[in-house]
């Protein structure tokens, strides 16, 4: 890896522009083509997602029981998005690439040493956690919404280790080539769950003994999981108890890590602030610094389920794009500065192609799609009512999201992780002035958090393109092409809006289900075809990159 700033020298036998043409091509189309598996594996994994936090919102409902079950997937969720989506992946994967490439007799011994070096670090993090949340239960005062929050904490903390495990290795696979076996250990655990949830409401558990059941599968799958990525990856990799030889690539993995885990995790981050202040009422208690906090025990709940609607689009978009241009970031970064800031560019606009629309679209459908998706079973029309505003609070950043993924990646693939770290500490202190600012002001509410939550992503993109623009300083990154690429989706974008006000203006304003979910349907089905049909219409390349199977696209 390089320092950044300073682009690696040319190699001597670099081939000339009558072939590097050709080269690129095949680079880039390589990208489109792990976006195309990425998405589609994505968008079945984040349905099945979507699936199962509508059946745990349907059985806990907004209530105390399903803030104290939300607070405590938590540590679990943010684990998750550190180490799978985040730091330990963007740090392990061009190391291992490296090795790979270069060393390939030491890439076993490498990839088996990490996966030793998780699960161990992991669980011994778990067990001190089970050891603090098992000693203030013996001392603190008797509460049962905080007793049942902290036991179902406790039970999940199990989990940690094989998703963390099973993190690192899907980074392995992908790298491999095995973007779409990379995609089924999350369906498996998020089919598991809706499966639990059916012969839950099947069998009418109380929702307390309904927590500690799906506690029980989430653990299950987290194993399930750990065992495929295993098994998927022998033709691949020998695993091994012989590390001789890995020192080096270890430590600079860890160098990486420690600032990559707060930069690259800085969504969830943010999320554990909203959804540490939206669970206060039971945590704490009804007051913060002598106020009276304008939350309540369904606070927590009504959170957490706007963030899963919202992170939805996100998961498709941003993580596909992201995960897939990764590891091509990471090999231009190796050797060729033009690629790497091409490979940027194109990674960026596909982001805004698919994001922007996304984001003004959940804006449009936010009532709707909560009224369709929670209500019903144990959640009120008054929670649907807070779950539609906080999700317009996060609804306008999600295309700064997705951007913000790529981003970041960008800066491991060059090797830095130190400015990523510094802006990611800026954002969430950014993320918790605004929250505390904003939560007193009368009305907000819960919303409050989304908002700012919104502006600290804003504020970080800001900052991360202040900083890139210096990462190759012959390659600009914001070109004549990108800002017209941008202008044409943010036109596309306008048009995709008009029809939907169309579409709602046209169709009955009535408060049910049913009709909420026509609405929905016709709203993402009509906005899609607008979009998507006028960029083909006006041949914009980002859909040529998506679904070309050509060099030339």
């Amino acid at each position: 890896m390089f320092p950044l700033g300073n682009p690696p020298p040319q190699p001597a036998d670099a081939p000339d522009a009558s072939t590097s043409g050709a080269a690129d091509a095949r680079h880039h189309q390589g990208v489109f083509a792990a976006i195309r598996v990425v998405a589609v594996f994505t968008v079945l994994s984040r349905l099945v997602g979507l699936a199962r936090d509508v059946a745990v919102a349907r059985v806990f409902g907004d209530t105390a029981v399903a803030s104290a079950f939300n607070f405590a997937s938590m540590p679990a969720n943010v684990a998750r998005r550190l180490f799978g989506e985040g730091a330990l992946a963007a740090s392990f994967v061009p190391e291992y690439i490296a090795l790979v490439e270069k060393r390939p007799e030491l890439a076993p011994r490498f990839a088996s040493f990490s996966i030793a070096l998780v699960l161990l670090v992991t669980t011994v993090l778990s067990a001190l956690g089970a050891l603090a949340i098992g000693f203030f239960l013996l001392v603190a005062s008797h509460q049962p919404q905080r007793e049942l929050l902290l036991q179902l904490t406790l039970a999940l903390l199990g989990f940690i280790p094989f998703i963390c495990a099973t993190a690192l290795l899907v980074g392995m696979m992908q790298v491999h080539g095995r973007f779409a076996a990379s995609s089924l250990p999350p369906i498996l655990q998020n089919g598991m769950v809706v499966a639990t949830c059916s012969l839950i409401w099947l069998f009418r558990l109380s929702p307390t003994g309904a927590s500690f059941a799906v506690c029980a599968t989430i653990l299950l799958s987290g194993v399930a999981g750990f065992l495929w990525c295993v098994w998927s990856l022998r033709p691949h990799i020998h695993f091994t108890t012989v590390f001789l030889g890995v020192g080096p690539s270890v430590r600079r993995v860890l160098r990486r890590f420690g600032p990559g885990a707060v930069a690259l995790g800085t969504l969830q981050l943010n999320s554990m602030v909203d959804s540490v202040i939206a669970t206060w009422p039971i945590l704490v208690g009804p007051t913060m610094l002598g106020l009276a906090v304008p939350l309540d025990d369904a606070s927590g709940a009504v959170v957490s389920y706007a963030q899963r609607l919202y992170q939805f689009p996100i998961g498709i978009f941003g993580t596909a794009v992201a995960t897939a241009a990764f590891p091509a970031l990471a090999r231009a970064a190796i050797g060729d500065a033009r690629l790497f800031a091409e490979t940027l560019r194109r990674a960026i606009r596909l982001s805004l192609f698919i994001a922007l629309p996304a984001s003004v679209g959940l804006m449009m459908v936010a009532g709707d799609a909560t009224r369709a998706l929670l209500h019903g079973g144990n959640f009120s029309s008054q929670g649907v009512g807070r779950a539609a505003l906080v999700l317009m609070g996060y609804a306008p950043a999600i295309w700064v999201y997705a951007i913000n993924q790529v981003l970041l990646r960008a800066f491991y693939a060059r090797g830095d992780s130190l400015i990523p770290f510094d802006i990611a500490l800026a954002s969430l202190a950014i993320n918790v002035a605004g929250s505390l600012a904003l939560l007193w002001v009368p009305g907000l509410g819960e919303v409050a958090l989304a908002i700012a939550t919104s502006i600290a992503a804003v504020a970080q993109m800001v900052m991360l393109v202040a900083r890139l623009r210096t990462m190759v300083p012959e390659e600009p990154l914001l070109n004549a092409d990108i800002l017209r690429g941008a202008a044409m989706i943010a036109g596309l974008t306008a048009a995709m809006l008009a029809a939907l006000v169309a579409v709602r203006i046209a169709m009955p304003n009535v408060n049910s289900n049913a009709m909420s979910a026509l609405r929905l349907g016709v709203g993402v089905t009509v906005g899609a075809l607008v979009y998507f049909s006028l960029a083909a219409a006006l041949r914009r390349p980002e859909i040529g990159w998506l679904v070309s199977r050509t060099p030339d696209a």
